[in-house]
């Protein structure tokens, strides 16, 4: 896999798969937190869809939801 081969490849949730259960978790765990971020260049489904998947998505902390919906690409656009 492409994310696993090359440190700057990211992870952006807005592509799909976001509505399984534990997808998000399982990318952050297998990737790092540092590597998932949201997206909205190609959403298949409303954007609140994914808003809603990551923030109430239990199974990640606060801090992981912060860095997925923003820190993240703040960071990689040196904001």
């Amino acid at each position: 896999m492409r994310a696993k081969k090359y440190d700057n490849y990211h992870i952006d949730l807005s592509g799909g798969g976001i509505y399984r259960y534990r997808t998000t978790r399982k990318l952050v765990d297998e990737f790092g937190i540092e590597r998932v971020l949201f997206g909205s260049d190609y959403p298949i489904s409303n954007l609140q869809f994914y808003i809603d998947g990551v923030t109430r998505d239990e199974l990640l902390t606060d801090y992981e939801k912060r860095m997925i919906l923003a820190e993240n690409t703040k960071r990689i656009l040196g904001l």
